[in-house]
C-alpha cells in the first residue's frame, strides 16, 4: 500500500513540476491528483481505525493516562488530515501560476505549506508523547541479562578498573602520554 502511495505521489509531483514549464490543463492536474487523494484518504481511515481500536482497548484496561494521550493524538491526526487536504488544494489551485508578480512566493503553495504543516504536527506529536514520570512504561531501563551476554560486558567500558586510568598522572592528559614498554 505504501509503495503504491509513493508511486502515485511521484506521478503527481512530476505532473505538478511539468505544470509550470509546459501547458498542462487543470483537468489533467486534477486527474493526477485524484489517486493521491484516494490513497491519502485510505491511509487516514486506516490510521483513525487503528487509533480507535487502541483507544477502545485502553478504555477496557482503564489506563487513563495513555487513553488521554491517544485521544490527543487522534485529534491532532484529524487536524493534520484537514490541513493536508487544504495544502493539497492550495497546491492544485496555486495562485502564483496565474500572476508572474507572485512567482517569488511560489515556494509556499508548492512545498512550503506541507513542510510547515509537517513541522507543526511533528512538534505537537513530540510534545504530546513527551516522556514524564506519569508515563513509566516509556522510560529507558537497563536490560537484565541472564546467562552469557552477547557483546562486550559493561565492565569493559568502566574506566575505574582500567590500569591506564589508575596510573595516569593528575596533571597529564592522555594525549601527552608516551607508550611504555
Amino acid at each position: 500500500a505504501l509503495l503504491s502511495f509513493m508511486m502515485v505521489v511521484f506521478n503527481y509531483k512530476v505532473v505538478m513540476a511539468f505544470r509550470h514549464c509546459h501547458n498542462i490543463q487543470m483537468t489533467q492536474v486534477c486527474l493526477n491528483a485524484i489517486p493521491v487523494a484516494l490513497m491519502f484518504a485510505i491511509l487516514i481511515v486506516w490510521t483513525y481505525s487503528t487509533l480507535g481500536s487502541s483507544i477502545e482497548m485502553l478504555e477496557e484496561q482503564k489506563d487513563q493516562k495513555k487513553l488521554a494521550m491517544y485521544q490527543k493524538l487522534r485529534i491532532v491526526a484529524g487536524i493534520g488530515a484537514l490541513g493536508a487536504g487544504l495544502c493539497g488544494a492550495l497546491q492544485i489551485l496555486d495562485p502564483t501560476v496565474a500572476d508572474n508578480k507572485l512567482w517569488g512566493y511560489h515556494f509556499l503553495p508548492s512545498d512550503g505549506a506541507f513542510q510547515i504543516l509537517y513541522a507543526v504536527l511533528l512538534s505537537t506529536f513530540m510534545v504530546i508523547c513527551l516522556p514524564s514520570q506519569d508515563a513509566q512504561s516509556y522510560d529507558y531501563a537497563v536490560a537484565q541479562v541472564e546467562g552469557e551476554a552477547i557483546g562486550a560486558p559493561n565492565s569493559v567500558w568502566d574506566d575505574e578498573d582500567c590500569e591506564e586510568a589508575k596510573n595516569l598522572p593528575a596533571n597529564k592528559s592522555e594525549d601527552d602520554l608516551m607508550p611504555v614498554e
